[in-house]
């Protein structure tokens, strides 16, 4: 099978929904199918380089920053992507279209499907559903509303990684939704020899609620490393907040991905309190590497985790503390947890999550196994 694969954000740029395309293209790679992937330029990246198999092609735009992209960045990656993608879909037969975000790349897919009529398949990641991130988009989703009915209506699959994100997707829209998990590779990350750290790894907006954790340590005499690994806007109130309290935090900003898997490694304690996530990759990279996982019991997380971490509410530091006395107190518990998550993470290796994008390509309407077709 040829797949149009789109995304605004890929590595090395972009957050979750960065990795987890890159994985599940470089898995159908592995199964024969060709990838061709449009994303964004950015400053360092090369306009086209094949890796591990994908062909990567990075249209131009206005993107200043790795970790995040404003709206008007992202408006920059649809008017370049339309006529990139067209221009190539004259020269190469494509048996899908398989768009990461239905904002803002599921605008670039509409449009492609509309002049091609080759299907198209979205995965949506959270931020791209109406009220799901408010902090960031509460304006530009009312103001958009109109075209993002037009762009969920002209999808022909509708993915989301979670049940939650499912009914909230539902809430808007009366269309079928599939949920198939965000993957992960176990063999990125493997425990270590734990030290005393506390690991946060995060983008820094306020709904992630490391504020929270914050205010929960701020009179406790830890003799533990904390440790805050990301970068975003809510960072320098974090800081500011951090001043005032007795342990010391340890603000890295945005790590690369060797440092980031060091810190995994050597961690014991993972904190991820957010208000609302559609999945939550984070945990599965912190229960891949063993830790024991304080996190929150809304959203999507609880789907990720079931039993293998502490559970606390959002917004609650006397429960956060509790929590993570808890576990500083009790090292059998810290390795139960650990184990626990290890295996379960074992459940969401990328060749069973991309088994299933495959079988969810076949149903498609209007997906054929066609001569450029290897399903």
């Amino acid at each position: 099978m040829r797949i149009l694969m789109l995304n605004y954000e890929f590595p090395p740029i972009g957050g979750g929904g960065a990795p987890v395309s890159f994985e599940l293209c470089r898995e159908l790679v592995r199964r024969g199918h060709v990838v061709d992937v449009v994303t964004m330029h950015a400053r360092g990246t090369k306009r086209f380089e094949v890796v591990d198999g994908i062909n990567i092609f990075r249209v131009l735009s206005l993107r200043r920053k790795n970790e995040i992209c404003y709206p008007y960045e992202m408006a920059t990656y649809v008017a370049s992507a339309i006529p990139f993608c067209l221009q190539r879909m004259r020269k190469h037969k494509y048996d899908l279209i398989h768009a990461h975000f239905i904002f803002p790349t599921g605008v670039v897919g509409a449009v492609l499907k509309w002049r091609t009529k080759v299907p198209l398949v979205v995965t949506a990641h959270g931020s791209d559903i109406p009220l799901y991130n408010p902090d960031r988009f509460r304006f530009l989703h009312r103001l958009l509303h109109p075209m993002w009915r037009k762009v969920v209506r002209s999808i022909d699959t509708l993915i989301a990684p979670s049940e939650y994100l499912k009914h909230h997707i539902q809430t808007f829209a009366n269309i079928p939704v599939t949920v198939i998990p965000n993957g992960f590779r176990m063999e990125l990350i493997a425990p270590s020899i734990r030290e005393r750290k506390i690991l946060i790894v995060s983008r820094i907006f306020r709904r992630k609620g490391v504020q929270y954790f914050l205010e929960a340590i701020k009179d406790m005499d830890l003799d533990w490393e904390i440790i805050v690994a990301g970068d975003g806007p809510y960072l320098p109130q974090l800081k500011k907040q951090a001043e005032n309290i007795k342990p010391r935090v340890n603000f890295t900003g945005f790590v690369q991905n060797d440092q980031l898997h060091y810190l995994y490694e050597t961690s014991s304690i993972f904190i991820f309190t957010s208000q609302n996530e559609s999945f939550g990759v984070v945990l599965l990279e912190a229960m891949s590497a063993g830790l024991a996982i304080i996190t929150t019991n809304v959203s999507a997380l609880p789907e990720v985790v079931e039993n293998t971490a502490l559970l606390v509410e959002p917004n609650n530091p006397q429960q956060i503390r509790e929590a993570v006395l808890k576990l500083i107190n009790n090292k059998t518990l810290r390795e139960e947890l650990g184990n626990k998550g290890r295996e379960r993470a074992k459940l969401f290796n990328w060749p069973t999550i991309t088994a299933r994008y495959e079988a969810a390509y076949r149903v498609t309407p209007g997906v054929t196994d066609g001569s450029s077709s290897n399903i």
